[in-house]
């Protein structure tokens, strides 16, 4: 509460004019045009009618209809921090029923476009919220094109342009409603996760809660990576397993695996309890699709195992898990094909960093993979400046002390699926360790969790990605949503209730819904324990149902041997 009335009290001092201090009361929508706020200019400001509202087309991204929308203000504004700059800026305002709270959506990938599902989603909850461009429009199929010979927009990107538009958001919502939010909040997924994550490192007095899924918060490292996955497989052709081979691969990680959590469902509960073992998929004959060839096995163990340093082999970067590669997202991400003509879309992401932001030298389609060296490459990122800070210093936010957001007493819920092909759920275990062996807990994980909670999703996709097996609908609206509306079932009710109330969240139960389709019910629901624990079968009751398990203790560590 003490947080509250300091930040609606320098709110209010923002909105205050006059001698006597009197507030001018709410500006119209309309009248916001033209304002300067935060160094951002809004250029409209419209009231939408409730109903659908039509998002516009942004680049490739075909325009959407949002329906059940309530009325809201849409501010659309733009922020030139420096000469090279372009940051654009969309906020909502609720026209009526404002929670009085605020919420900031990350961006995907290498973004250039708004978050207007996600957007729409936390508008329908009654919150103000904002999203950005990040300062460039969707490039394609080179998605950091922008990137190369133009070091100020990869600062936008890397922070800037978020912290302007959290400045900016929150001026120009009290402007609109003559009044503070009582509580802000970050929604970030993927890249939203590193931005997510930098908004906490460098401006922890920004926030009051988090929700994080899969976060690429260590882009440098997580590049070399997708990377790892691209020369594994594409070198040579003998090494390319191909999306056929994933029905075989999954059934056998699931025969060694599967029944090590006291039930066969298809789920792996936690996948560093067996080591999965890839020669068993050798051919003993003619080659099929039920097998794998000897350079397919190696290339496959090199995908799981992540990059090693060629100089000392030691892993630059955890691999990906096997239990869970028949999925839609398995085939775009890492066993191609992909979208754009691409070979995998790891590969373009990896692709896009080392040869647009490090080398600058672009990274089209006949770009040579082959190239990149998992010493040099990555070295070059922490070296190469831009003012005084490196490249990877600007854009990584795998910062380890969260002294700031302990301090203004902040909460974090971090989730991550067992099964993302994009960024490895293991790397998030070891970034979480790494956050409570830091200076603001010193290794002691129950203060951490005072603070900052990691949800693993057992069979989980990335960004709850279509066709996984895990139980991820919890409301996240990057991912799939969650039809129970409270504490124990939807993560952003969770966090108000922890920031809120201090209830914090020991489980949140998720869902998998028929066919990925909510309306066709729920297909299973499993708890979702706070790390360490591990969600435990309790010997009898319908194993699709969430009340036959409970939340045990579990190891520590990204790898248990």
């Amino acid at each position: 509460m003490i947080r509250y009335l300091i930040a609606a009290a320098s709110v209010a001092g923002a909105v205050l004019v006059g001698c006597g201090g009197s507030s001018p009361g709410p500006v119209a929508c309309a009248d916001l045009k033209n304002t300067t706020l935060a160094g951002a200019t809004v250029l409209s400001a419209t009231a939408v009618p409730a109903g659908s509202f039509d998002a516009p087309a942004q680049g490739l991204i075909p325009a959407q209809t949002l329906a059940g929308m309530p009325a809201f203000c849409r501010v659309v504004a733009q922020a030139t921090p420096s000469s090279d700059s372009n940051i654009g800026i969309e906020v909502w305002i609720p026209a009526a029923g404002w929670n009085q709270k605020y919420m900031q959506v990350g961006t995907l990938a290498y973004a250039g476009f708004y978050q207007y599902g996600p957007m729409a989603s936390a508008l329908k909850r009654g919150y103000a919220i904002a999203s950005t461009d990040t300062g460039h429009a969707l490039a394609v199929p080179d998605l950091a094109a922008w990137a190369a010979g133009h070091p100020e927009k990869i600062v936008d990107w890397g922070w800037r342009a978020h912290k302007i538009t959290t400045d900016f958001a929150k001026l120009v919502i009290a402007k609109h409603t003559a009044m503070g939010s009582k509580f802000s909040y970050f929604l970030g997924a993927s890249n939203g996760g590193r931005e997510g994550f930098m908004a906490a490192q460098r401006f922890p007095q920004d926030f009051d809660g988090y929700i994080i899924d899969g976060p690429a918060n260590n882009w440098n490292r997580l590049s070399a990576g997708w990377v790892n996955t691209e020369q594994a497989q594409f070198t040579n052709a003998a090494s390319t397993f191909g999306q056929n081979k994933l029905p075989a691969i999954q059934a056998a990680a699931l025969a060694q695996c599967d029944a090590a959590d006291g039930v066969t469902d298809g789920i792996v509960n936690d996948p560093r309890s067996c080591n999965f073992n890839a020669q068993a998929l050798l051919c003993t004959g003619a080659e099929t699709d039920a097998c794998l060839t000897a350079p397919q096995i190696a290339s496959l163990n090199r995908v799981l195992d992540g990059p090693r340093s060629p100089s000392t082999g030691k892993r630059v970067f955890p691999g990906y898990e096997p239990h869970g590669v028949n999925t839609p997202d398995w085939v775009s991400y890492i066993s191609g094909p992909s979208l754009f003509g691409v070979l995998n879309s790891d590969g373009l992401l990896g692709n896009g960093w080392f040869g647009d932001f490090v080398r600058g030298t672009g990274a089209p389609l006949n770009f040579d993979f082959t190239t990149i060296n998992f010493d040099i490459d990555v070295a070059a990122a922490i070296s190469t400046k831009i003012g005084n800070e490196s490249i990877a210093s600007i854009v990584d936010a795998g910062g380890t002390d969260f002294s700031g957001v302990k301090s203004r007493g902040a909460k974090i819920i971090l989730t991550t699926g067992w099964g993302d092909p994009v960024v490895p759920p293991r790397y998030v275990i070891e970034y979480y360790e790494s956050v409570v062996a830091g200076p603001a807990f010193n290794n002691n994980i129950g203060a951490a969790r005072d603070t900052f909670r990691l949800f693993m999703i057992p069979g989980g996709g990335h960004l709850a990605g279509p066709g996984a097996m895990g139980a991820s609908g919890i409301g996240n609206p990057f991912g799939n949503p969650s039809t129970v509306k409270d504490a124990q079932h939807d993560v952003i009710s969770a966090l108000e209730a922890w920031v809120e109330t201090g209830a914090a969240p020991d489980v949140i139960v998720g869902a998998k819904y028929n066919n990925d389709d909510p309306a066709q019910g729920v297909k299973l629901s499993r708890p979702l324990c706070v790390y360490p624990g591990l969600p435990k079968y309790k010997g009898s009751g319908n194993t699709s149902d969430a009340a036959s398990f409970t939340c045990v203790d579990g190891p520590r560590g990204a790898y248990l041997n």
